[in-house]
């Protein structure tokens, strides 16, 4: 499956286009020798500045529509993207971990309460990640402990059930949510890979479609 994903990374401040693609490109080649395996295919999308903008990273002949991202960001005001794409990280988070019964994956449109989840704002998401999350894990374990699951498939619920308990304490520990340390694109959405290097240095987020 494919599926967005979003990295906090560091960029030289004044840099010109070339030199802030170069920068990301690097950031993201490290990342995935490190982190990735010979199934992780990837593409970057788009590398977004606070201020608002936008360096394609895509062709815009790109036969998945990947370029389609960075056109989006630029049809919105320069001061509403940053915001836009903090709000997606955190969408993707909270749709991994099941919030307001939403769910990561769908084909077509998406259901109704996935659907909720999609338009919430990130502060919201925030707080109901917050809320909602311990009390489904613990569903979960009790389910486990009064031996109520029943798995679709084997080991189903136990794979899921790790998984959205990876995903939350992973969410808990991070310094600038929802972005976590980094690990494999396996175990969560988002990641930071910002180094502390002075003040001739700016964050930016780099969007990368990743096949896990």
């Amino acid at each position: 499956m494919h599926q967005t994903f979003w990295f906090r990374v560091s960029a030289p401040k004044g840099g010109v286009a070339d030199a802030l693609k170069e920068e990301a490109l690097g950031t993201l080649e490290e990342y995935m020798n490190h982190y990735g395996d010979e199934n992780n295919w990837f593409q970057a999308e788009m590398l977004l500045l606070e201020d608002g903008t936008v360096t394609q990273l895509c062709d815009s002949d790109d036969w998945r529509g990947r370029d389609s991202l960075a056109e989006h960001y630029l049809s919105l005001p320069p001061d509403k993207r940053w915001a836009a794409a903090i709000k997606a990280a955190t969408t993707s988070v909270a749709l991994e971990l099941g919030i307001g019964g939403g769910s990561a994956f769908w084909i077509g449109e998406p259901d109704e309460s996935t659907r909720a989840v999609l338009e919430m704002p990130a502060e919201q998401l925030m707080e109901r990640i917050h809320r909602e999350a311990p009390v489904h894990l613990a569903r979960m374990y009790q389910d486990l402990a009064e031996e109520r699951v029943k798995d679709k498939w084997p080991g189903e619920q136990a794979y899921l059930r790790r998984k959205r308990t990876r995903i939350f304490e992973m969410f808990l520990a991070a310094d600038f949510k929802p972005f976590a340390e980094r690990a494999t694109p396996y175990d969560y959405p988002c990641y930071d890979l910002t180094e502390d290097s002075g003040d001739a240095r700016q964050v930016a987020l780099l969007a990368v479609d990743i096949h896990t």
